[in-house]
């Protein structure tokens, strides 16, 4: 049994297409043709002039038929991975230091932090429409301090760091533009890094955390793989071309001269050619190489830094694909920035895929990975082109690059956190005599997933074709609270008085976020004189009279000091019958 494919890898420079099938879990290449661009129409894997490109695609179309013997009538094609934009955000929630943190906040956060990269890409790329091609947690915070899983904890602050990848729409609308006016439909599309994976690197390793870097003419493409993905994506804005300018304005030469003296290094000794000014000059290889190899070592060392911003560290081992590979130097350069063995970075050929069944002489080198990639990858992917998801009665599209959950399709509705876990109530903190009070409101009611009329959940597979519909979170309640259920709360008596910040308030005035209460207990009716010069509180207020004054103050009666006791009130003598009021003076004492 055999699969038919006819895959185009529209680059910078060239166009590159095969006409293959798989026979025996063998790719078997029919026919290739390669053509370049015979103007600037693409600039950086984006198609700028149309027509121009459809020109050159209409000429491999017509190479390849000529080849085999019949028309084709469908490509299979692949987005570049320079026209990826990958982001690391992160974001921070404040929580109930007491509540414990479940999965579904967890999910929260997550889904916030991609919704939260998604606003950074359109406001950077003038809110152009986007697919989001992959994501991957890098990492958890609580309490600003890392952490491996956030649930089952408890804090003040949680926060997640994601890297997120986009695709703008705009870049698959102009690739289906370019080969429907080359008169072919598009049968299979995916992205450029995936399929060179696919072809570059044995699925058996993609466990491992590989790189791979495509390092074409005008971009050095990087992919990052683990545990069997490619969870980040990175592009340096410079690769081969750089190296020609460098030759170019050394020698002072055209760009296509600069281009055919990088290329003849390989297998050259020396070169010779006319400058502008038809100077005949004949220089060494060596000489040459002194020239590119500062533009080559500040190549690998960006191509490390992406590497190393989003991986964190040096991958196990790093493949490179792609025409510019073969510069001088580059494997061992980059080695020493990425500080690992030379033995673990390699130039991957077509000539060491031993899935590939290829005679032809044209793409032998690295050159040839993607296109072959593209070709496998149609060739055992899923068929369509997007897969096609109901949400909620609206339909939407993924670009079918991988194995997509219901949160993918959730991302792209637009289908907020808070629709699907409620949003979570703030508590209530005041106050009370100094002792810090927290009331936690009535908790949210998630919501639902339902799959094809089953219940489903964020991480459950989808295909094409299926019915997503989401029944809506309750959210949550914030607590409320009046002055007196509070102190029904607390069991105060409701003789005293409760004050809030400061003033007395009635029963019914609702607590609010921030208030300090206090609460001072009726206190009973009483005097205060002064006895001797000391104060002492007499309990009542109406009727008391001297002699009561003997309950609360020690004076010895039944041990005279003198002849008899002089009682002063006012500084006035003063009998035991005499009334007392709050504030007299009164002296008492043996004479």
């Amino acid at each position: 049994m055999s699969t038919e494919i006819f895959s185009l890898d529209i680059g910078t420079r060239t166009v590159k297409a095969v006409v293959a099938e798989i026979d025996n879990k063998k790719l078997c290449v029919k026919a290739s043709a390669v053509r370049e661009h015979r103007s600037r129409s693409m600039f950086d894997g984006q198609v700028h002039d149309i027509e121009m490109v459809s020109e050159v695609v209409k000429e491999v179309k017509h190479d390849l038929e000529k080849s085999i013997g019949y028309e084709l009538s469908s490509a299979a094609i692949a987005a570049a991975g320079r026209s990826l934009i990958t982001i690391k955000t992160r974001i921070d929630m404040d929580i109930d230091d007491d509540t414990e943190i479940d999965k579904e906040f967890v999910n929260t956060l997550e889904l916030n932090c991609i919704k939260k990269a998604e606003n950074e890409v359109k406001h950077a790329t003038g809110n152009q429409d986007l697919y989001c091609v992959g994501y991957s947690t890098i990492a958890y915070y609580l309490n600003d301090s890392f952490i491996t899983n956030l649930a089952g904890h408890r804090g003040k602050k949680a926060g997640v760091e994601v890297i997120a990848t986009f695709l703008p729409k705009m870049v698959v609308d102009s690739l289906f533009t370019v080969v429907e006016k080359s008169g072919l439909g598009v049968s299979f599309i995916t992205l450029e890094p995936i399929a060179a994976i696919n072809m570059a690197i044995p699925s058996e390793l993609r466990l491992l955390n590989l790189g791979l870097v495509d390092i074409g003419a005008g971009t050095s493409d990087i992919a990052i793989t683990k545990d069997g993905s490619v969870f980040a994506y990175g592009m340096v804005p410079m690769a081969g071309d750089e190296v020609t300018e460098a030759i170019e304005k050394h020698y002072l030469i055209d760009f296509n001269t600069a281009e055919n003296i990088k290329l003849s290094l390989g297998s050259r000794k020396s070169v010779s050619f006319k400058d502008i000014l038809g100077n005949k000059i004949k220089v060494s290889r060596d000489e040459v190489y002194e020239v590119i190899k500062p533009v080559i070592s500040n190549l690998a060392h960006e191509i490390a830094k992406v590497i190393i911003e989003y991986n964190k560290k040096a991958p196990s081992a790093l493949f490179l694909v792609g025409g510019s590979s073969q510069l001088p130097f580059i494997k061992e350069l980059l080695a020493d920035e990425l500080k690992m063995p030379s033995q673990r970075i390699t130039v991957k050929k077509r000539t060491d895929l031993s899935n590939v069944i290829f005679d032809g002489k044209i793409l032998s080198g690295p050159d040839a990975i993607t296109p072959l990639g593209i070709a496998i990858t149609a060739a055992t992917g899923l068929r369509h082109n997007f897969l096609r998801i109901t949400v909620n009665d609206r339909d939407i599209k993924l670009l079918n690059t991988k194995i997509f959950k219901v949160k993918d399709a959730v991302i792209e509705a637009g289908i907020g956190p808070e629709e699907l876990f409620g949003a979570r109530p703030k508590g209530l903190q005041f106050y009370f005599n100094d002792e810090l009070i927290i009331l936690r409101g009535e908790p949210a009611r998630p919501g639902q997933i339902i799959l094809n009329g089953n219940p489903a959940s964020l991480e459950s597979v989808i295909g094409d074709g299926d019915e997503i519909n989401i029944i809506p979170a309750r959210p949550g309640k914030e607590p409320v609270i009046t002055v007196g259920e509070f102190a029904n709360m607390k069991n105060l008596p409701r003789d005293g008085k409760i004050l809030i910040n400061g003033a007395e308030v009635p029963l019914d005035r609702i607590i609010r976020e921030g208030d300090r209460i206090i609460y001072k207990p009726k206190e009973e009716d009483s005097i205060k004189v002064i006895i001797n010069g000391q104060t002492v509180k007499i309990p009542g207020d109406k009727g008391l009279i001297f002699v009561d004054i003997f309950k609360y103050y020690p004076f010895d009666l039944n041990n005279p000091k003198g002849n008899k006791i002089v009682l002063k009130l006012n500084r006035m003598d003063a009998s035991y019958t005499d009334a007392i009021r709050d504030g007299d003076n009164i002296e008492i004492y043996w004479e």
